[in-house]
């Protein structure tokens, strides 16, 4: 015989056994000395364990929670009587309630948005958040998110939101807002690391003036001069990834103090007379900004 049984809307399609009449399933519970009580109205059967009770229809293997006086909220389907006994009669009445899920995520900590379905917890979103249509998540699939979220944060960098390889010079796993926080993480590695970058950079505000210095990240170095100058208009116009950043930092300074005047980093020429002679000993590995 084929059924088709109607839950959450949706048909679930389930072929049972032929001989499931009542009194095939009758002769199953007795054999195994289960309690049940037979309500021939109704094609259903009332099969009781330990302090529990179950109504069973034995035409379809739908199967429900049973307390006299009211409705079953939801109903679950089987195979037939065998199928019932063996994976569901037993194992739900010792099963307990999972306990209310931790909350890793502070954002979905409301513990009013969890509800306990057929024995999982789920999480359902607000109707007004940005869900991507989501309804609800499993608590399961929550704690996984922050598990790997949480790894990710023990095994890679990110500086400003963006994540920084491994061969960086300040390397260390974490979450930082700039490259200074994230240098103070990482003294040890920053002495020993060599590499770095050498960098072109200037100000509309001084035109005559180029400046030339070395940075474990020229971007950030750059953010960094914005915050001590008034007008804010520090441009990084280039530069160049460096095996050794002092060394490379010395070389360009003594290429350029041969042919213009400098105060220190900065130089009274344009960014780009220092790149056309920059180029020819750094341009292996350069990256252009503007």
């Amino acid at each position: 015989m084929h059924v088709q049984i109607l839950r959450e809307k949706k048909y679930i399609s389930m072929t049972l056994d032929p001989k499931q009449t009542a009194e095939f399933a009758m002769n199953y519970l007795d054999s195994l000395g289960i309690e049940y009580e037979l309500k021939q109205g109704g094609s259903m059967l009332w099969i009781y364990n330990n302090d529990r009770a179950y109504s069973y229809y034995y035409t379809t293997g739908r199967w429900a929670p049973y307390k006299r006086g009211s409705m079953p909220s939801v109903h679950f389907s089987s195979k037939g009587i065998a199928d019932f006994v063996e994976r569901f009669l037993t194992k739900y009445d010792k099963k307990e309630e999972p306990d209310m899920p931790d909350f890793p995520f502070t954002s979905l900590a409301d513990k009013e948005r969890y509800k306990l379905i057929d024995g999982k917890w789920w999480y359902y979103y607000p109707e007004d958040g940005v869900t991507g249509g989501k309804k609800r998540e499993s608590a399961e699939s929550l704690n996984n998110k922050y598990l790997r979220k949480k790894k990710k944060l023990l095994t890679q960098m990110y500086v400003g939101g963006k994540k920084v390889d491994e061969s960086h010079p300040l390397f260390k796993p974490g979450k930082y807002p700039g490259f200074t926080e994230a240098a103070f993480n990482s003294l040890d590695n920053y002495k020993v690391n060599s590499k770095g970058q050498l960098y072109v950079m200037h100000s509309p505000s001084f035109p005559s003036w180029c400046k030339v210095g070395m940075a474990v990240d020229a971007e950030d170095r750059v953010k960094h001069f914005q915050t001590s100058f008034p007008y804010r208009d520090y441009e990084l116009v280039k530069f160049y990834n460096v095996q050794d950043r002092r060394k490379a930092e010395k070389k360009a300074h003594k290429i350029l103090q041969d042919k213009y005047e400098n105060r220190n980093e900065w130089f009274v020429t344009s960014a780009a007379q220092v790149i056309s002679i920059l180029d020819d000993h750094f341009g292996v590995e350069q990256f252009e900004l503007f």
